[in-house]
Order: C-alpha cells, then sequence, then structure tokens
C-alpha cells in the first residue's frame, strides 16, 4: 500500500517496537529502493506525520519485541541497504559504533567512528550495553588496580581483568572472551535468538520513554518549521557574561531528541569586554563553524531575539531562535515569528530544555571563570 494509504488508515499500524521502512518505485524491505528506513518503541505514533511520506511511495514496518531488537535490527538493515536519505542526512561521525578494542580482556566502548553499527542513536546504544553488560559482564575500567575493583564486587566483570600483577585463571579468561563475542554477535545481529529473549520491560525505562516521546517532538518541530532535514543533530547556543566580563559561550548537542553532553563544547569569548551579546555570538559561531572535523547540525537554536537570530543565519541554516522577551520562536524557514505558547507541550519542553541545558552550561563556566580571577 501506498505511503499515504497507510498512514490514512493508521489503526493498522501496530503500536509495537519496530523497523519502518520508506521506499520509491514500490520497494519493501524484502526487495526494491528503500530510501528510509528508521525504528521506533511505538510506530504508530511515529508513522503518523513523518515527514519521509512526502518524499516516499511506499511504507513498510517489521515488528520487534523489544526496542534494542529494534535498535540492532535497524543497524543492521541500514548497513544492509545503505538507504539514500539515512546516508545523506548523516556522515560517518554522526552515527554511533560500537568499539571493542584488542587487548587481553577487551573492553568496550561507545564511539563516532567504524565498529560495530551504524546505531541512530547513541543514547540507546548506551542503554543496550548496559543491559548486555548485567547478563554478560565485562571489564569499562581505565586503568589496574591492586584489588578487586567495585564492578568486579557488583558482578558486572570478572575482576583479574583489571588487576595489576594478575594471576590469570584460564577458565575465566575463556568466559571473558565468551562474553565479548556474544555482544558482538548480538549488536552484529547474528544471534537474534539471544535479542528475542530480552524481556519488554525495556519499555518501561525512563530514559526509553523520553526518547520515544521525543521523536514526536522531533517530527512534529521539523514539519511545524519547514526543516528539511530530519532533526537527528541539533545545537544550542547561549552567551553567559557580566557587563562583558568573563564572558563564555556554550553549544550543546542534543541527538535524536536527548542531550549527548560528549559533544558539548564551551568557549572563552575572546573578543574585548563589552556588553554585546550579538559581538559575542558571532565571534562563537565563526569558531565553531570553522570546525569542518566537527559533526554538522540539522538545526541550531540560539538564544535571543532579532539581533542574535541575524548573526546566527550568516553561518548556518535553518535557525530557530528564542526572543524570550515577547516568548516567540523565530525561524528562517518561516516568514514571521511562531508564540511559542502555539507550539505542543512537547515541541515546547524540547526547545526549553535544550535552551535551559545551553544556559546552564554556559553559566557553569562562566562561574568558574570568576571564582578563577577573584582566587587571585
Amino acid at each position: 500500500m501506498t505511503a499515504q494509504y497507510r498512514i490514512k488508515h493508521a489503526s493498522t499500524i501496530p503500536a509495537t517496537p519496530g523497523v519502518y521502512f520508506f521506499s520509491s518505485g514500490g520497494g519493501s524491505a524484502s526487495g526494491g529502493k528503500i530510501v528510509y528506513i528508521g525504528k521506533a518503541v511505538n510506530l504508530r505514533n511515529r508513522l503518523r506525520g513523518h515527514p519521509m511520506l512526502e518524499k516516499a511511495s511506499t511504507l513498510d514496518w517489521q515488528e520487534c519485541g523489544s526496542e534494542i531488537e529494534a535498535l540492532i535490527l535497524e543497524s543492521r538493515l541500514i548497513k544492509k541497504y545503505k538507504p539514500k536519505y539515512n546516508i545523506s542526512l548523516r556522515d560517518d561521525k554522526s552515527y554511533a559504533y560500537v568499539k571493542i578494542t584488542d587487548e587481553p580482556f577487551p573492553k568496550i566502548f561507545v564511539a563516532h567512528r567504524a565498529g560495530i553499527g551504524p546505531f541512530t542513536s547513541s543514547t540507546e546504544l548506551r542503554v543496550a550495553l548496559k543491559a548486555l553488560r548485567r547478563l554478560f559482564p565485562y571489564c569499562t575500567c581505565t586503568e589496574k588496580h591492586n584489588r578487586l575493583c567495585l564492578n568486579a564486587h557488583l558482578g558486572k566483570c570478572i575482576g583479574e581483568c583489571c588487576l595489576k600483577n594478575e594471576q590469570r585463571n584460564t577458565n575465566n579468561e575463556k568466559l571473558y572472551l565468551e562474553n565479548i563475542k556474544i555482544i558482538k554477535d548480538i549488536l552484529s545481529g547474528s544471534r537474534t535468538s539471544i535479542i528475542k529473549k530480552f524481556p519488554n520491560t525495556f519499555a518501561n525505562i525512563k530514559v526509553l520513554k523520553e526518547i520515544a516521546g521525543r521523536e514526536d517532538a522531533l517530527s512534529e518541530l521539523q514539519k511545524i518549521f519547514k526543516i528539511k532535514n530530519i532533526l537527528n543533530r541539533i545545537e544550542g547556543y547561549d552567551i553567559s557574561n557580566i557587563q562583558g566580563k568573563f564572558a563564555t559561550g556554550s553549544m550543546v548537542v542534543f541527538e535524536n531528541g536527548y542531550p549527548n553532553k560528549s559533544e558539548y563544547r564551551k568557549f572563552k569569548i575572546k573578543a574585548p569586554a563589552s556588553p554585546d551579546d550579538t559581538l559575542m555570538l558571532n565571534e562563537m559561531l565563526s569558531r565553531r563553524f570553522a570546525h569542518d572535523d566537527w559533526p554538522r547540525p540539522d538545526v541550531i537554536l540560539i538564544d535571543g531575539g532579532i539581533g542574535q537570530f541575524n548573526i546566527a543565519k550568516k553561518y548556518f541554516s535553518p535557525v530557530v531562535s528564542i526572543a524570550k522577551g515577547k516568548q516567540e520562536i523565530f525561524s528562517t524557514t518561516l516568514p514571521k515569528p511562531i508564540p511559542l505558547q502555539q507550539l505542543a507541550t512537547n515541541i515546547q519542553r524540547l526547545v526549553l530544555h535544550i535552551d535551559a541545558e545551553a544556559h546552564r552550561f554556559a553559566i557553569g563556566y562562566y562561574r568558574r571563570l570568576h571564582r578563577k580571577a577573584t582566587m587571585l
């Protein structure tokens, strides 16, 4: 059935976790030209109003038993089909991958370079790894210890993996390597029987519930502001200073609607002290967008009125700006501002969360510089 027809008959779409496929030319998951693959904790909610409905001719989906199963299936299928819009909207540095180190007791960590993947949500991937670690313990220690670490006492690793001058037990080493192999196989999608045994209680994890709500907010935000790109990465910016002194800037990053603090960046403003927030914003954005090695955002959000808005759009588009005094939102994609109160509650929460997080990060750096100066 066509994409539009299926959405008109939304009751036929299951309200379960799963992976969905948008195709052109009558394609499907089993063949044809798939142009976009995504996942959802609730397929029905996610597909209503999805921006790809305007670009694709057909829609299909595959139900999964849990969010983790959907996460892993999505990764495997994106790698297999390389859909046009998945590839064009993100580069290798924007996806999350799982890296496994090459050492006697390998470590597992999340990276933005090649590895097992790609995974579209680093937050959900970390939740999955946390769950896997409870079943198949592995070491995350960054240094060796003289005694068993806390993780060993909690049963999260076998203990010997991070001891200094350890007397290795061959059986334990084999068990550890088997755990690593199982995790690698699960994340690669080759041990589906294990994935399907994961309980649906993962649906009750607070983080995943919040992400599910954010997925809907991202789709609605993209539709209202007429943004072409799917909003996988949003960057928020703010300035903090007192009369131009100890001026700082912040960049926060939200991936799939959730903060990724490892991507946050802070800026010490170098311009002469002046209570001119637009001048400071200009400096920060010029420095940020000089970094070609940083992943590109899909939209940037700034705190400020028309002055800050005009500065920001010199460096990037689309821009969304919050004018606090009038409670209005400007966008480079709209002819006039929108009152904040006109937006749905979940969109307001997302926008205000990004804005508040940028403010918190900026003022935290400002206070640190101020304290340091007063101690001299």
